[in-house]
Order: structure tokens, then sequence, then C-alpha cells
């Protein structure tokens, strides 16, 4: 046993002298050491802004800028991404990416996603202009303009030259940070209209958002919610239109505390809306006084759903930024967390505090300050503001703005009858839903028509759009290109949406590859992957709601 025992130790320990001979070998070739990346020399210099003057070195060879700590780069300003842009250093020079943040990254007054850098050239994000400084090379930094914001590559009198059938454009109703409002008026009936026409042809932040806004808005049809007659493009210029709603916003008719009784309708009416909203998998993100507009008759109805969350659409709200107005902004939203029915709850229960209290819950000249307290601070009693408020309303109040989203109330019809408030539903719309024009050339069996159906158009092959989703893939197109699984078409209230699930080469809608569902429009020309073969959805039939699919 004993010699069995040193035996093992013996050959332990040459085993351990062979393997510390051959890493010191090792070591000394080079062949087990890191090789560490050597600084570049290279310098990126701040030229305006928070940072003027201020550089920093390329330590690797590559360097992070963001609004968190742990990026090379801090700029502390909440127009700025957490992780916003990164520089790489390579052979051949610097390339400038931008992963996706919200307000962009921009060079020469365009927005960049991937940019080789030239000499002199200078980018911006947020407040501060950058350019890089390369070593042993003596060139005069590139002058700057002062920084402003980026121009609209809309104007006023390019919105004004969109044109939509049988609609004349009327006055400027209003103007916005990405859109203009115009009047319409139709030329047959005299009914007027909103056209909202989007500022920036390129940026593809805002170009996702407004299109998100009309998709979602065509899937809403609710006497509470701003009807969404039509969206699409006149001569690359996005636009949506909408109902005309003459009876101003909220904010317009806040310069004071409102009645108990006025207050707690209009939450009554919003509720509903957002409640209906809610059941389809819209949670809206942004309600304010801003967004909340009336009807020459007072009804209270619910706008501006541009960044919305569809449950299973694509995020167009990029990582690291703040979603809503802080003002409004839930504490759940603060956190980054997914959205759900009380995370509007919280911000409707804000707009109630204002409308009782003339003031809301938090308040701070710095939006991150505001953004903190709604994480942190309990709101003051509002009766204290204003004593004429019943103390049920107070605690229903309070246990809206609850930090933790499980001790809100299961929905807002639930808060709203804690209100004491009774629905408003059985008057039915305000006004009449406009329906849209038949397509044409849509084939036609019987007075009724044979109701939503795709049709292959070089088959003549019929599919009825029957189900609550119907499945897209071989069994309509038999190609090897065509996934078996490839799309979706989701019936959404009075609106189809079709969904790519993954396929591997695209699902496309009159030639655009589609990244998020998308409502379809009649007489919509489908393809799956890059086929010969197109299916086209076709509309005859009117649901029994009133209102046209699509």
């Amino acid at each position: 046993m004993d010699t069995t025992l040193g035996l093992l130790l013996l050959l332990g320990l040459l085993a351990g002298v062979v393997w510390l001979m051959w890493r010191r070998r090792g070591a000394g070739s080079g062949r087990l050491t890191r090789v560490q990346p050597q600084p570049s020399g290279r310098q990126l210099v701040c030229l305006q802004g928070p940072l003027a003057s201020q550089s920093f070195a390329f330590t690797r060879n590559d360097l992070t800028i963001g609004r968190e700590r742990d990026n090379d780069v801090v700029i502390d300003s909440l127009t700025v991404s957490r992780h916003h842009a990164r520089l790489v250093a390579g052979p051949q020079g610097i390339t400038l990416s931008d992963p996706g943040s919200t307000n962009g990254t921009w060079v020469a007054g365009r927005r960049v996603t991937a940019y080789a850098l030239d000499e002199n050239d200078t980018f911006q994000i947020g407040p501060c202009v950058f350019s890089v400084l390369v070593p042993g090379r003596a060139v005069a930094l590139p002058s700057v303009a002062p920084i402003a914001q980026v121009v609209s590559s809309v104007s006023a009198e390019m919105a004004r030259s969109v044109e939509i059938s049988a609609y004349q454009q009327e006055e400027l109703l209003g103007e916005g940070g990405a859109a203009y409002v115009y009047k319409l008026r139709n030329r047959n009936t005299g009914e007027l209209a909103a056209l909202k026409v989007l500022k920036d042809k390129a940026d593809p932040y805002f170009k996702e958002r407004f299109t998100g806004e009309g998709q979602i808005g065509l899937q809403l049809d609710h006497p509470h919610i701003v009807t969404v007659y039509n969206t699409g493009e006149y001569n690359g210029i996005r636009y949506i239109l909408m109902e005309y709603l003459p009876g101003q916003s909220l904010r317009e008719r806040l310069p004071g505390p409102l009645d108990v009784g006025q207050a707690v309708n209009i939450f009554g009416q919003i509720s509903e809306a957002l409640d209906y909203a809610h059941s389809r998998g819209v949670y809206h993100r942004d309600i304010k006084p801003e967004n909340i507009l009336f009807t020459d008759r007072g009804v209270a109805k619910l706008g501006d759903f541009g960044i919305a969350r569809l449950t299973g659409m694509k995020r167009i709200t990029r990582e690291g930024m703040f979603i809503g107005t802080p003002e409004y902004m839930s504490a759940d939203q603060a956190r980054g967390q997914d959205p759900d029915g009380k995370s509007d709850q919280y911000s409707l229960g804000v707009v109630l505090y204002e409308m009782l209290t003339g003031r809301q819950p938090f308040y701070a000249a710095d939006p991150l300050v505001i953004v903190e307290k709604h994480l942190s601070e309990a709101p003051e009693s509002p009766r204290r503001y204003n004593t004429a408020i019943p103390a049920k309303t107070e605690t229903a109040i309070l246990r809206m703005l609850s930090k933790d989203r499980s001790r809100r109330y299961n929905s807002l019809t639930e808060a709203a009858a804690a209100l004491g408030y009774r629905t408003t539903m059985a008057a039915g719309p305000s006004r009449p839903v406009k329906q849209a024009a038949k397509p044409s050339g849509a084939w036609r069996s019987g007075p009724a028509g044979p109701g939503p159906r795709l049709v292959n158009v070089v088959t003549g092959q019929i599919w009825p759009l029957n189900g609550p989703v119907i499945v897209l893939g071989r069994a309509q197109i038999d190609d090897p290109l065509v996934s078996r699984h490839h799309a979706e078409i989701h019936q959404n209230g009075a609106s189809y949406v079709i969904v790519d699930v993954g396929s591997k080469n695209g699902t496309y809608v009159n030639d655009q590859p589609i990244a998020a569902p998308l409502v379809l429009q009649p007489g919509a020309r489908i393809s799956l992957g890059q086929t010969r073969f197109v299916l086209q959805f076709l509309v005859d039939e009117a649901p029994p709601n009133g209102r046209r699919l699509g």
C-alpha cells in the first residue's frame, strides 16, 4: 500500500514538473500569453456641447458613448441613450456605429447607423459634437456651426401639397415636433377630417413610430378613441387621415382644477377606451392631457398612439430611453418593465390628480428628477390642494398611483366604478364612423360578396379568412423558398394584421419587407419570400359593426 502511494505521488510530481516547463516555454514563445490590444493613439475630441474641449483616448480599439457610467464617454443628457454609439478603430480607419438609439447619431445632418469617418468628419450625439484626431497628422479642428434642432425635411409647403382623394385642405390646425396637422373638408359631403403629416422623411425612428400610430389606429374602433380613416404616403411624405375634433385638448381645458363630476366623467370615458385597447393587446404608454381630445359635444377621445405597444410588435423605442412623458410616466415604465394595462392606469391616475388639483403629483425642472420621484416618492394628498375632493376619490387616486402595480385596480373600468362613474357607452359613437371605399376590381359573388379572403393571383386559388388566425406557408405556395409556417394573418376586431413569424426569406407587402405586424389594406399584395407567386388580400363585405375591414 505504501509502495503504491509513493509511486502515485512520484508520478504526480513528474507531471507537475513537465507541465511547468511546458508553460514557461509557451510563455516565452508567446503562445499562452494574452496579447493586449495596443492603444491606437487616436483621440476623440468634443468640439461643442457640455463636454467641449475634453478629449478621450482610445485605450482599446473601440470607444463607447452613452448616458450610462460604464461608457468610455458619458453624456449626461436625456436625449442620449444609455448605450448610444460605438467607435471602432481598424486598419482602414474608424467606423462609427449606432445600434439603435432613439434620437440618433448624426453626420452632416443625416442620421447614420454605420459610417466610416473621414478626416475632419464631425458627428453629433445629443448636445455634443465630436471629431477624431489621428496622431502624427497636423490637422486643424473643423469649425462647427451652433448646435440646433435638425431641420425638418418636410416643410409646411410640402406638407400642404399632400392630396387626399375627395378632400381639400383648409387651415393648419397645429404643429408639433414631428408632424403638421391640417383640417380637410370632403368636397362632396362637407364632412371635416384631420390630416397629420410627418415632418421627416428620412429618420427611421420617427417613420416607424408614425407608421405604428396609423396601423394601431386602424385596428381600434371605439367611441372614445380618435378614429383613423387611412394612412399612407404621398410623394414620399407619410400621412394619417383621421377624425376632426374641434373641442380642443384637455390641456387647453386645464387652467385650474375641474369640477369633481366633470373630471370623473372624462376619466371614465378614457378608461373605457383604454380597457378596450388593452383587450386587444395595445398599451398606450403616453397618456397625458395633450392626448385627450374632445368633440364639439364634449365627448372625450384618446389619441396619439405613436409610442403605443402592440403585443408582438417590434420595439420602436430603443434600449436605454425612457418611454413616455416624465410627468405622467408610471414607475413601471421608469424601471423599463414591459407595459401592461396597470401602467396606463397609473398615467391616467396622474391625469386625474392634475384635473382635480391643478398640479401634477411630481414636478422638477430636470426630467430625470421627476422620473426618480415616480420611483421613490409618495404623492401628496390631493385633498391638500382641493378640499372639495371626496375622501373615496382620493383613496382611488392614491391606489392607482401605487408604486407596486399589483396593488392597483384590476382594470380601469373597476377604477372608474370606484370613483362613481357610470358608463355612457349606451349612447354609441359621437359620430358615424367613416367607411373606406371598396377596392376597385374586387371579385364578388352575390350582393353581399364573399367576405375577406386571399387570392393567389397566379393560380386563382382562393382562401377565405374565416378564422382568428390564418397560417401562411407552403399550404398556399409550394416553393422551397417559402417556410412551412411562414407568416400569420390575425383578425383583430375589424382589421386583419399580417405578421412574419421568423421566416427565412421574409414576408413582403406591396414589395416592401415587413419588420412588425402590419394592418392589411384592401387589395394588398403579399409575397412570401422572393417568389413569383403573389397572394392578394381582398375585401368585399362590411363587418357587422359598420366599419370596413382594413
